[in-house]
Parts: C-alpha cells; structure tokens; sequence
C-alpha cells in the first residue's frame, strides 16, 4: 500500500516536470501585418495573456531573449507567429 502511495507521487512529480506551462510573450494588438505590436508582459502563458477578454489581444509562444523581442519591433514589424485570444 505505502509502495503504491510512493509510486502516485511521483508520478505527479514527474508530470509537473515533464508538462511544465508554456511561458510567452503576451501583446496588446496583432498588426495588419498578421504580427504581434505593443508588448504588454514577456514570460506570460497563453491562457494568463488571454484571461483578460481584452479585444485584441494576442500571444506569441516564443521565449525568446529581450533583444530577439526588439529586434521584431523595430525591424520585422512586430513578432511572429502570432496567436490572437479570440
């Protein structure tokens, strides 16, 4: 029984491990260009991003550091692959 109750933690655990959250970068517009404008919070999931209803919003999936994000800004026209909330 207690060898049982052992085995179910940690295969809790080790889905925490495996299935972490995906962190993105959560923006306030998509362009007309299809791409992500005006970032609202890097390090964002999609569904923190998204909670709000906010129209217009949109999430990239990306990790990527700070100056990939202002490389896209300024030089690509915003980021891509870019998810609208709704």
């Amino acid at each position: 029984m207690c060898a049982q109750c052992i085995n179910v933690g940690l295969n809790a655990f080790d889905f925490l491990v495996i299935s972490p959250l995906a962190a993105g970068n959560c923006w306030l517009q998509q362009g007309k260009n299809g791409r992500c404008q005006v970032l609202y919070m890097p390090g964002m999931s999609r569904d923190e991003c998204c909670r709000s209803g906010r129209l217009g919003t949109s999430w990239t999936e990306e990790d990527v550091p700070n100056s990939t994000l202002f490389r896209w800004m300024i030089f690509n026209g915003g980021a891509p692959n870019c998810i609208p909330c709704k």
